[in-house]
């Protein structure tokens, strides 16, 4: 009886670990409403700052160059940005045009630009010793600037993160990678994980983005959704944070609500995107957009016949795919008589020009 009750207790165990967590659920407008800031504002700053400054060979030089933690202790005792002054780049950002910044808190090396009651690899352990993260976040703010963290999934320094083929000790065999991860225990990391999030999340007001960086589950020894736990992850910044919006890399794409937005990386477009087709659906033959200046200037060529007030409103319902003055060399000149002030003003109304344009 005692050996059938605790089999019983050990299933009961397993099957709730390996529930998965209900995301949030919003509907296409709600996700609409809370993504509004963010599709309008467009224009922010991307901080990568850590450790990997004073090497200055790229924040992957741990990687790259195979250190071990030992060697790469140097620049832990030695990092000390005496003249870091975060009022000067929030002000430089806001007079920029920018809405928006997100600041590296824990890149792949491991290190912490944060106080963590979970580490002592951390910022307030080094030669500069005061919390880099809570003076970035008030600085930014005080600017009236949405606020970003950037987050590693990956950690190259943490005993139980588990060595795979993008860890500076990566190996050759799996024989040599069972033998390097005895004793790493995921579980342990994973928790961390969960730890050190609720901190960011909860120590530093409201957070308007988070990036959580990044999965590579194809192939062998990678790292996907089931190391990170992604599913119960993106649950507490959920609940924690509400309104925040959430990059795509935690290997959740086909789940509902299991991202927010896109961020390619090392890729090229082989073209930027077209807004012909959204011209020709209103009957536009060709249009070319150009600055002179501060000004924004426009050639449109259309047929005798054409309506400007029933096809401009027409083309102020479709997507606006990027700013229109990016794609100059998509449009051929043409001289049609496209200057009086009624057709000007609609444009105005239609492409956020007012006061931006000679009429």
């Amino acid at each position: 009886m005692k050996k059938i009750i605790l089999f019983t207790f050990l299933l009961t165990i397993m099957s709730s670990a390996m529930i998965k967590a209900q995301l949030p659920v919003e509907t296409p407008e709600q996700k609409a409403e809370r993504m509004k800031w963010w599709t309008d504002a467009r224009f922010g700053m991307f901080i990568h700052w850590g450790l990997y400054a004073l090497p200055a060979r790229h924040e992957w030089v741990k990687r790259y160059e195979r250190m071990t933690n030992e060697e790469y202790e140097k620049y832990f005792s030695l990092f000390d940005p005496d003249m870091y002054d975060p009022h000067e780049w929030a002000k430089m950002a806001k007079q920029a045009g920018m809405k928006y910044a997100v600041i590296t808190t824990k890149h792949h090396e491991g290190f912490c630009m944060f106080d963590s009651e979970y580490t002592d690899y951390k910022v307030t352990n080094t030669p500069y010793g005061k919390d880099i993260i809570k003076q970035w976040v008030e600085a930014f703010r005080e600017e009236g600037l949405g606020i970003g963290f950037y987050y590693s999934l990956l950690d190259w320094h943490h005993p139980d993160y588990t060595i795979d083929r993008n860890h500076p000790q990566s190996a050759s065999s799996d024989e040599e990678y069972d033998k390097l991860n005895k004793g790493r225990n995921m579980d342990n990391y994973r928790n961390y994980i969960k730890n050190q999030v609720r901190e960011l999340l909860t120590n530093y007001g409201k957070i308007d983005i988070i990036w959580l960086d990044y999965s590579f589950p194809s192939g062998k020894h990678g790292k996907g959704r089931d190391d990170w736990d992604s599913e119960n992850l993106l649950k507490m910044v959920r609940e924690l944070q509400p309104g925040i919006i959430v990059n795509d890399r935690l290997d959740l794409l086909d789940e509902d609500g299991g991202w927010d937005f896109t961020t390619p990386e090392q890729y090229k477009v082989s073209k930027w995107p077209e807004i012909v087709d959204g011209i020709k659906a209103v009957g536009i033959l060709n249009m070319e957009i150009f600055r002179l200046e501060n000004r924004l200037f426009m050639i449109v060529d259309t047929p005798d016949d054409f309506d400007w007030e029933k096809q401009m409103a027409k083309l102020a319902t479709l997507p606006r795919q990027a700013e229109w003055e990016e794609f100059v060399s998509k449009f051929q000149k043409s001289s049609p008589d496209a200057s009086s002030n009624e057709k000007w003003q609609m444009m105005d109304k239609i492409f956020d020009l007012s006061g931006k344009t000679d009429h």
